[in-house]
């Protein structure tokens, strides 16, 4: 154990994993104080509402860029990574700016509003898309460059400004959903603030080399045709119980979801993110090195578990009172929905870093096919519990099918590792 311990700390990539993990629980820990307040000064409803719309920026973000952005750290030349970031901004903002034809139909047909009190908050859907599409691919440009210390300043930065933002105004002005909406917006100008500073992408150069840029799409043209679909299936699926708890139910059941999926998920948003990052700059050198690549996914997965078990007793014996004794009263069905909820985003953090695998091993026409399917059957399944049971015993159902899916996805990873002689 000691010599494990040794190796560990000179471990560049855990020292990378430790530093980003360091960050994480700092800004998780601001933002679990802003929570706090936030369950205080907000109530249900209100955090509903930007639950709803964020869930359409979920989806439709990470499709801006056609996932061409996640190609990024594999590009070899500079200048051709350097072009690939602008196309991915350039598709990011052509996105946010076709996202306003969708509120011009919602003045048309209110009734395809996904929620009834949305109201004018619908109008920071395009700039949310513009924010979250643009970070995402400078993200991936500190995962090339193997930043991780900016990567940190990103997290704990917009942690700060997001906390600083919705508790003071509403605490001097009154609670209101803008100061929510206003707060993502500060947290996400904050994050490329920093990125495009540190790496003086300020005035990026306007001349483009069309032959090599069309070579260059066409190399990684697999993203797109793979990546980008089975992104939307899967965000679809992580995302659509905010927006069909809020269409058979209410806001504020919503409400209560998103506080204890943002509870359940402090493991995965503190050490899965960052071993998934660490995991994908190290791996994407590893592709010719079978048996390297097969010690760094042993050696990860197991840190992960031994992580997971303690979160999972810990939400299933005490999620309840936990709820009760952290926030109000007015918050306890969040805690009995964390008990449901804990399974699958235990499995979630396990799973984190395997997620970039197929990516780095070709295997995306694959894995859009068994993601693809767990993540439709997901969203089947809890469309048709919300209109046939109660709101429990319809995240129950979801749990159990996500978890399966999960469960498959990890015996099909383990497969592939070993038909392509990699021991697992």
């Amino acid at each position: 154990m000691s010599e494990l311990i040794r190796r560990l700390l000179r471990s560049n990539y855990w020292n990378a994993v430790a530093k980003l993990a360091g960050a994480t629980g700092v800004a998780q820990l601001i933002g679990f104080v802003t929570s706090l307040f936030v369950a205080r000064l907000y109530t249900p409803e209100m955090t509903g509402v930007l639950g709803v719309v964020l869930a359409i920026v979920g989806i439709v973000s990470p499709l801006a860029a056609l996932r061409y952005e996640m190609a990024i750290p594999l590009v070899r030349e500079e200048k051709d990574a350097r072009y690939l970031l602008r196309i991915c901004i350039a598709m990011a903002v052509f996105v946010a700016i076709a996202s306003t034809f969708y509120i011009l139909l919602l003045l048309l047909r209110p009734d395809f509003a996904p929620a009834d009190d949305l109201g004018s908050y619908v109008w920071f859907l395009p700039v949310l898309i513009l924010g979250n599409g643009i970070l995402n691919c400078l993200r991936f440009w500190c995962n090339r460059a193997a930043d991780f210390a900016l990567l940190s300043r990103i997290r704990i930065g917009s942690a700060v400004g997001t906390g600083l933002t919705v508790v003071p105004f509403a605490w001097i002005l009154g609670g209101d959903s803008t100061w929510l909406f206003v707060g993502q917006i500060v947290s996400l100008s904050i994050g490329i603030f920093l990125v495009v500073s540190h790496f003086g992408l300020w005035r990026p150069s306007l001349k483009f080399e069309k032959i090599g840029g069309l070579s260059l799409l066409r190399e990684y043209r697999q993203f797109p045709f793979y990546n980008a679909p089975l992104t939307l299936l899967d965000q679809s699926a992580a995302l659509s119980p905010a927006l069909l708890l809020a269409a058979y139910y209410s806001t504020a059941t919503t409400g209560q979801f998103n506080l204890a999926m943002l509870i359940v998920r402090v493991p995965s948003a503190l050490i899965g993110a960052a071993v998934a990052q660490v995991f994908y700059s190290r791996a994407a050198g590893l592709r010719d090195q079978p048996q390297a690549l097969s010690r760094l996914v042993i050696t990860t997965t197991v840190l992960l578990v031994a992580i997971a078990v303690p979160m999972i007793f810990t939400i299933w014996f005490f999620g309840v009172d936990l709820f009760l004794l952290i926030f109000n009263r007015q918050w306890q069905q969040a805690g009995e929905f964390s008990t449901i909820l804990v399974w699958p985003a235990a499995l979630a953090l396990i799973l984190s870093p395997t997620s970039m695998l197929p990516s780095l091993l070709n295997l995306q026409h694959r894995q859009l096919m068994v993601v693809g399917s767990s993540s439709l059957l997901r969203v089947v399944v809890l469309w048709i519990a919300c209109f046939s049971v109660n709101v429990h015993e319809a995240l129950f159902w979801f749990a159990i099918t996500e978890s399966i899916g999960r469960l498959v996805y990890a015996g099909w990873i383990a497969h592939e590792m070993r038909s392509r002689r990699i021991p697992c």
